[in-house]
Formats: structure tokens, sequence, C-alpha cells
């Protein structure tokens, strides 16, 4: 059986870099959705993905 987890990736976009600027795990949907959320509202973008 395969234990999976969420990541969520921060990234701060810029006309002339972007970055990474934060990664972290949740082990389920709801929790890496309410992260990325609010980090958006921070005015970054978010990814999740599904480990």
């Amino acid at each position: 059986m395969m234990t999976r987890f969420y990541k969520v990736l921060v990234i701060s976009i810029d006309v002339f870099a972007s970055k990474i600027i934060d990664e972290r795990h949740f082990p389920d949907y709801i929790h890496a959705t309410s992260y990325a959320d609010a980090m958006k509202k921070q005015c970054y973008a978010a990814v999740i993905v599904q480990m």
C-alpha cells in the first residue's frame, strides 16, 4: 500500500526571476488547499502536487 501526501510549492513570481520560497508537506488535500489559498491571498503562486 502506498502512502499519499500532498506537497505545496509556494512561488514568488518576478519579471526577471521567479523562485520557490516555501515547500511544505500535508497529509491530506484539505490542509494543502487551505495553506495554498492563504499563500495566494499574499500574492504568491501556489502549486499542489499529490505524491
